[in-house]
């Protein structure tokens, strides 16, 4: 766990009851988004959009794979690896904001 997930974990569970914070915590940490394997992704797969498709944009990822054959999606996937804690940070808020909102609901 990252220190930006710990500061994640407290600033959106910090006001629920023990058991919701839980439930949150478990959620959140099964579908948060790692560094180090989009990165690789990005890397190695990346003309093909292997990362978009691990970060859940799937129409990037297809539109990717559909103009691998000309290298610039790979061109831009060197450029992306190079911002992707960047972007993880944001789709890892994202998501415990979804986690916080499901959380809730359930209640």
């Amino acid at each position: 766990m990252t220190n930006h997930d710990k500061e994640l974990l407290l600033q959106f569970g910090q006001d629920l009851p023990e058991d919701r914070r839980r439930r949150f915590h478990h959620i959140y940490m099964a579908r948060r988004k790692d560094v180090t394997p989009a990165v690789l992704f990005a890397l190695f797969l990346g003309g093909v959009g292997a990362h978009h498709f691990y970060l859940g944009h799937t129409l990037i990822g297809v539109l990717f794979v559909l103009f691998f054959w000309t290298f610039i999606p790979a061109l831009i996937a060197l450029v992306e690896a190079i911002f992707m804690s960047l972007t993880i940070k944001g789709r890892n808020k994202q998501i415990a904001q979804n986690v916080l909102s499901e959380v809730e609901l359930i209640g």
